[in-house]
């Protein structure tokens, strides 16, 4: 069997993460390990990663200093105490469904990266998201409920509410609907692919491309093919404030475009 490590970003939201690790308790897969990546080294988060250490599946916890935004700083530190297998990245206020886990595994190929999406949850309905409903798997028959909500003129209302309706069947394909794209919070990959591209770039210093469109750039470079999760592997994501994009991540991001260069410099290995 494939080792698969689950990779699960965060800052500060201790309360958004103990439900992201419940619903990874209770997935149908349970082949796996996590790596909670906090980009930074709060006491709170310490002692809730000591707290959790006692639940039935392997939870280590890597950190950095607090500097401002550097998570692709903390991914590549994740990624280095990983030798080998499949890595699935969530971000820590992305609950995953049940069988997020197992969509991910059974669809794993060494020189595949699978993208999934997520279901953008409202403010009221992030709020129905307990460890209770998770323990029942009540949150993923919420369907009905989202797509109410979804309707609605409110800002802060659901969106993206289809890509919460699981679709069993192994044959749905989405190439017809536009090429697939890869989203920070909801991806795998072998680790050697990430090895191939030397990782995240660390130049990326604030939310937005560096995580995700810039992963992928360099991946198509790298010859990596691309398939779709979506309506399988499925996660949703908790509701909260919007962060700006820097509008030098695209400056630089356009730089990296006309390099043409696949793998970056300031990654996993520092080059020159």
């Amino acid at each position: 069997m494939t080792k698969t490590t689950v990779i699960v970003s965060v800052y500060d939201k201790i309360p958004e993460l103990e439900l992201v690790i419940h619903a990874l308790l209770y997935q149908t897969d349970k082949n796996f390990s996590v790596i909670i990546a906090e980009d930074g080294n709060s006491e709170n988060m310490k002692a809730f990663c000591s707290m959790i250490k006692k639940f039935p599946i392997e939870i280590s916890h890597v950190t950095q200093t607090d500097q401002g935004f550097r998570k692709n700083s903390i991914l590549n530190k994740a990624i280095g105490n990983v030798s080998s297998g499949q890595i699935i990245f969530i971000d820590g206020d992305c609950v995953p469904h049940s069988r997020f886990i197992e969509a991910h595994r059974s669809m794993f190929q060494p020189d595949t990266v699978l993208c999934g999406r997520r279901v953008a949850l409202g403010k009221r309905e992030s709020l129905n998201i307990t460890i209770e409903s998770i323990i029942n798997k009540e949150y993923e028959r919420t369907g009905l409920r989202q797509f109410i909500d979804s309707l609605s003129s409110n800002p802060d209302s659901s969106k993206h509410v289809e890509e919460g309706l699981f679709i069993e069947s192994k044959i749905l394909k989405y190439r017809k609907r536009g090429s697939i794209r890869l989203l920070g919070c909801n991806f795998s990959l072998s680790r050697e692919l990430l090895i191939k591209v030397n990782g995240f770039d660390e130049n990326y210093t604030s939310p937005g491309i560096g995580e995700d469109t810039d992963l992928e750039f360099r991946l198509r470079l790298a010859g990596a093919n691309f398939e779709s999760v979506r309506n399988k592997a499925i996660v949703y994501h908790l509701w909260h404030t919007k962060t700006k994009e820097n509008p030098e991540n695209l400056s630089y991001f356009q730089s990296i475009m006309q390099r043409s260069e696949y793998k970056c410099k300031n990654g996993l290995v520092k080059l020159n």
